[in-house]
């Protein structure tokens, strides 16, 4: 899965950098026509393949099953814990881009700021394999919440825009990290029946829900305390709800021993 992913991130990387260096030379909206095409290409391109027609039918939402969910107390567990490690993240993902105009920065610099991170994504997709064959993929998401912290610490410290940019390469070591080890550990905790309902809850939880409250949370924090605030609020709510699942995990382990 990382594999695949990586190559999402590369082609990010270089529609990033091009995007940056268009939209400072002319403006946002002259670059829609141009992705337009491109997309209209790629879909006649598609159009013309010869693919296997798919075996599995429709998926209606009693099929999912999610009653099952409630009654997995790991999996609950690790839901509300990415949801409070994420719910910092996203805001701080969110206005990355305005913190480098408000220290003075240009468009192409947000595009190259994108094209580091997506590339230190690739990285690790490309890394991942062996990373996870070296431990559990729970601790792989324990780590990048320390990673994240550190991604906030040195944002909220920036005073300059390629501060900000250089900063961006944390990206890899704490999203892609985070994104692989919650692939591999839902695929560990789910029934095999139900392994997409355990996917889709998590991604819509972490990426969706935590999302709309970060987000809304992110920018009351820098209207009303700054973005250096925001950022250390983000570093506590993620070092707390890591250490909280970190103890419950251990109690977890003794109580089953």
């Amino acid at each position: 899965m990382g594999r695949v992913k990586m190559w999402g991130c590369i082609g990010f990387s270089l529609s990033s950098i091009l995007s940056g260096i268009f939209i400072s030379r002319y403006s946002t909206s002259s670059i829609i026509p141009f992705f337009a095409a491109l997309l209209l290409l790629l879909a006649l391109v598609l159009h013309f393949i010869k693919t296997e027609p798919a075996s599995a039918g429709s998926i209606r939402l009693k099929d999912m099953q999610l009653h099952r969910i409630l009654k997995d107390k790991a999996f609950i567990i690790f839901l509300v814990y990415v949801f409070f490690m994420q719910l910092a993240h996203r805001g701080s993902y969110t206005f990355y881009s305005l913190l480098i105009k408000q220290l003075g920065g240009t468009d192409d610099l947000v595009g190259y700021a994108s094209a580091l991170m997506f590339v230190s994504e690739a990285v690790i997709m490309f890394l991942s394999k062996k990373m996870l064959k070296g431990g559990r993929p729970e601790r792989l998401v324990v780590l990048s919440s320390f990673a994240f912290m550190l991604w906030h610490l040195l944002l909220s410290l920036s005073t300059r825009p390629f501060h900000v940019v250089l900063s961006c390469l944390m990206d890899g070591p704490s999203f892609a990290l985070f994104t692989i080890g919650c692939l591999y550990y839902m695929d560990k905790l789910a029934p095999p029946d139900i392994r997409t309902t355990y996917q889709t809850v998590a991604y819509a939880v972490y990426f969706g829900l935590s999302g709309i409250v970060g987000n809304m949370l992110s920018g009351w924090l820098i209207e009303n305390l700054g973005y250096r605030s925001m950022y250390w609020v983000g570093i506590a709510i993620t070092f707390t709800s890591t250490a909280v699942f970190c103890i419950v995990q251990k109690l977890a382990v003794k109580k089953a021993g």
